[in-house]
């Protein structure tokens, strides 16, 4: 578990939420999200109830992978609200996939349907690292709260910045563990 000492020095536990989507209660893709979260010293807690209340007891929330945006009106409302409540209390936010798009979308971005990114690698332009790619939307126009901070060869965005937020369009929970260890170190020092 991530530990931080509060101003009285008193080590306090760091915990990362999950939003637990319809119909996905048995997915196992969330156990790569929580063996992620883990190794970014976090306890996880999955939850399908999002309120004020429950958000201020948390540090961060990951908005994991899924289907399209508008492809299940029922987790855009969900994702959205999860997304806006943490946002709204200045808790860190990770976007990966879905979860980038979900950001950049609630944030007044915009997304645009691509094709060759679907089940595939390719480099990133600055960090020139390959990553994988397992997607058909992507960010058209970035939110003017975000930063772009890499891109595929294509001009596609493939991580984007913001206050207290990091969004990948790939999935580095599904990287070899050499390059999971890239991202860990990545994330704790862009955004933890």
């Amino acid at each position: 578990m991530r530990n931080n000492k509060n101003h009285d020095g008193i080590i306090i536990s760091v915990l990362a939420f999950i939003p637990l989507r319809q119909k996905e209660e048995k997915n196992e893709i969330y156990t790569r999200y929580i063996k992620f979260l883990k190794s970014l010293n976090y306890d996880v807690l999955l939850g399908t109830t999002i309120s004020k209340d429950v958000t201020e007891k948390f540090d961060l929330l990951l908005l994991p992978g899924g289907g399209d945006i508008y492809d299940n009106h029922y987790n855009d409302i969900y994702d959205l609200s999860a997304f806006n409540i943490f946002y709204n209390n200045n808790k860190k936010i990770i976007g990966i996939c879905r979860g980038i798009q979900v950001i950049n979308f609630a944030l007044g971005g915009t997304l645009k349907n691509i094709n060759g990114h679907e089940n595939t690698r390719h480099k990133l332009k600055s960090l020139k690292i390959k990553v994988n790619s397992y997607h058909h939307q992507a960010i058209d126009r970035l939110s003017k709260e975000l930063s772009i901070v890499d891109k595929s060869n294509d001009e596609t965005v493939e991580i984007v910045k913001g206050n207290r937020i990091l969004g990948f369009q790939f999935h580095p929970e599904l990287e070899d563990e050499k390059d999971k260890k890239y991202w860990i170190n990545f994330i704790n020092k862009n955004l933890l």
